[in-house]
């Protein structure tokens, strides 16, 4: 159990919850998903050693791990689906970042381009309100961090809405195949 807590722990300290969302998002994705990975191994090797017990010990009577893995685990579970949170959230701040780049050509180009911006700036207010609260974004037992990530999720949908409308307009612009392509391909 000790084991459990301090692997918490450590990722707590490795990822830095009150700078967290202020670093490179490129970064600090790419810490969460190491911590991800490296809970989920040691969460693999405990089942690992759990279901091979017999073999360690050979030619004495063995008492099984009883226990349901949750009155271990609980708590690293609770943690690890924070940390998935976490990596969708930043997945989808590199996603809407792309948008810095977004220029549709065409006749109605110009009017989509800022529309996407707007989009953008949009998302850019969204990000700095989510990013700015002062809570532990690790703390798996805050509910408050679950609470304000569902308004942020309610925002994203209304965003990617408003995006599909406008690049629905783009496609409907296309006069050849060529812009069709380049549409799609943004």
């Amino acid at each position: 159990m000790e084991k459990v807590v301090l692997g918490t722990i450590m990722a707590k300290q490795f990822l830095d919850p009150t700078t967290l969302f202020h670093s490179d998002i490129d970064e600090a994705m790419q810490r969460v998903g190491l911590c991800i990975t490296t809970l989920k191994r040691f969460n693999r090797i405990f089942i690992i050693y759990k279901s091979n017990l017999k073999r360690f010990f050979r030619n004495e009577a063995i008492e099984t791990w009883n226990f349901h893995p949750v009155m271990i685990f609980g708590r690293l579970i609770g943690f690890l689906r924070r940390l998935e949170t976490i990596q969708w959230f930043f997945h989808t701040v590199l996603e809407f970042n792309k948008l810095q780049k977004v220029e549709i050509g065409g006749i109605k180009g110009r009017l989509l381009s800022a529309r996407i911006v707007r989009v953008f700036e949009e998302f850019q207010q969204c990000f700095s309100t989510f990013s700015g609260k002062s809570y532990d974004v690790l703390d798996p037992d805050d509910t408050s961090f679950i609470t304000e990530f569902e308004q942020f999720k309610q925002k994203i949908l209304e965003m990617d809405t408003k995006l599909a409308a406008i690049l629905c307009q783009a496609f409907e612009d296309c006069s050849n195949l060529e812009s069709i392509f380049k549409v799609s391909h943004l």
